[in-house]
């Protein structure tokens, strides 16, 4: 362990040399990649004790679903951990010390997407019922109030509506 160990660290000054000088990352994202890098050479050498040129897709693939279950990290935070992987594999590709990446056919963790908050029927008729009919400026947004609602339409939609958009005899 202790042979693999000292080829993560040696690889570690120049892959932080790489993304230091040549890519030219800020202070701040070559810290986050170092941490990455350190958390996957720990999970490596912990699990299979192996260069990190010796690391097969497998393993990244095991060490992604280390951080689902185990840390309970985000998909965000997934994504940004295999992103500094990545880039240190590519270190070493354009360094000719590997011939092909262990990371090269592993997707990136989408972002799970929540849905947005809602109104109340409730808060909806009371915005509605908000605007004054005493004008026209009134009457119309309240029309445009009541089309957006009604119809799930969105502002775009709303303001490119022309009036033979309109099908009065469908309804």
């Amino acid at each position: 362990m202790a042979e693999n160990s000292e080829k993560w660290n040696r690889a570690a000054k120049g892959f932080k040399q790489y993304i230091k000088l040549e890519k030219g990352l800020s202070k701040n994202t070559v810290e986050a990649y170092m941490r990455d890098y350190t958390l996957f050479a720990h999970f490596i050498l912990r699990q299979y004790d192996v260069a990190p040129t010796q690391v097969e897709q497998y393993m990244v693939e095991r060490y992604l679903a280390y951080l689902f279950e185990e840390c309970n990290h985000a998909r965000t935070s997934q994504a940004r951990e295999l992103s500094g992987v990545k880039s240190f594999y590519n270190y070493l590709l354009i360094n000719d010390k590997i011939e092909a990446s262990p990371t090269e056919m592993i997707t990136t963790p989408k972002r799970s997407r929540h849905l947005p908050d809602i109104l109340t029927i409730d808060e909806i008729e009371l915005i509605i019922n908000s605007i004054p009919l005493d004008n026209i400026k009134g009457k119309r947004d309240r029309a445009m109030l009541e089309l957006l609602y009604s119809c799930g339409l969105r502002v775009s939609e709303l303001t490119s509506l022309r009036l033979s958009d309109i099908f009065f005899g469908e309804g």
